[in-house]
């Protein structure tokens, strides 16, 4: 009775722990992420299933530690993207790629740009990404100008500096503001950007711990506000997104170093995406489900 007692005293403490990023100076930490999109949207009456799959593989060498904030530089290492539309499939990659989306993501490669983080997630600063597009946009390729343009846009819906602060936020931006502990719960408001612009609001709740790993479940609402009639842009195109989702996740913390080891995120949205093209505009109703993964099992000086 006396031994129950004692584990009765120190369960409330056992799920305790400090959700902090805790990184050294001069260490390179990975994120390989695998991420597939099913996009279903009905144009003029008429059904149209897309599917996106996204493979990529990203560096952050730590150079620099002030107080609280930490300074990387961010290197994509690998980039490999997959579309489906209708009968045709296609791939392109930064490995082995010769057409010209593989040569650009392969430049992307080439290239890196500066984040600076606190060490609760949040992202402070996002540097040198104008520098690492000017130096691509110089680089020469067989193809004609507009169309040269036309990807170099395109891709930076996707690797530019907005959606990449949406991506860092969505996978850093988890740590509570304090120590947790048992089954307290923080929530955490954010905006998700890219081709869906919403507000986000994330409920975090620890669920596991043991010597290694810190579990995090997330349950999160994706809604938008209806007074908001702001047009973003996307692929060129003046966008605004109408609907709402869910978000389930679940982060697997390295309990020393706070990073994430693995996270499985489920995305939910249902709405209608609201284009203005020659003078008009045409509202597009859209599902959308989309499972990443995320896998950061390497870590080298």
């Amino acid at each position: 009775m006396k031994n129950l007692l004692l584990l009765l005293l120190f369960l409330p403490f056992s799920l305790m722990a400090q959700t902090n990023l805790k990184l050294q100076k001069g260490e390179k930490y990975y994120q390989n992420t695998s991420n597939t999109i099913a996009l279903q949207q009905t144009i003029n009456g008429q059904e149209m299933n897309i599917n996106i799959d996204n493979e990529s593989k990203t560096s952050f060498l730590l150079e620099d530690v002030k107080g609280d904030n930490y300074t990387f530089r961010v290197t994509f290492e690998k980039l490999i993207l997959g579309l489906e539309m209708g009968p045709q499939i296609q791939t392109f990659t930064s490995i082995d790629g010769v057409d010209p989306l593989s040569k650009f993501l392969n430049l992307l490669t080439q290239h890196h740009f500066v984040i600076v983080m606190s060490d609760k997630g949040k992202l402070l600063e996002v540097r040198d990404m104008d520098k690492l597009w000017a130096e691509i946009e110089k680089e020469p390729l067989e193809i004609p100008a507009m169309q040269k343009m036309q990807m170099i846009n395109q891709l930076k819906q996707s690797y530019g500096q907005e959606q990449l602060k949406s991506n860092l936020e969505l996978m850093f931006g988890i740590y509570p503001a304090k120590e947790v502990e048992g089954k307290q719960k923080w929530v955490i408001n954010s905006t998700l950007k890219g081709g869906i612009t919403a507000d986000l609001s994330r409920t975090f709740m620890i669920t596991e711990t043991n010597d290694e790993t810190v579990v995090l479940k997330e349950e999160s609402i994706l809604s938008t506000d209806p007074e908001k009639k702001d047009f973003n842009e996307v692929n060129g195109v003046p966008t605004r997104f109408e609907g709402e989702g869910t978000m389930n996740s679940t982060f697997t913390l390295d309990k020393t170093t706070g990073w994430v080891n693995n996270a499985l995120i489920k995305l939910n949205v249902k709405g209608k995406s609201i284009v203005q093209m020659q003078g008009q505009e045409m509202t597009i109703p859209m599902v959308m489900k989309s499972i990443t993964e995320v896998k950061n099992n390497e870590k080298i000086k």
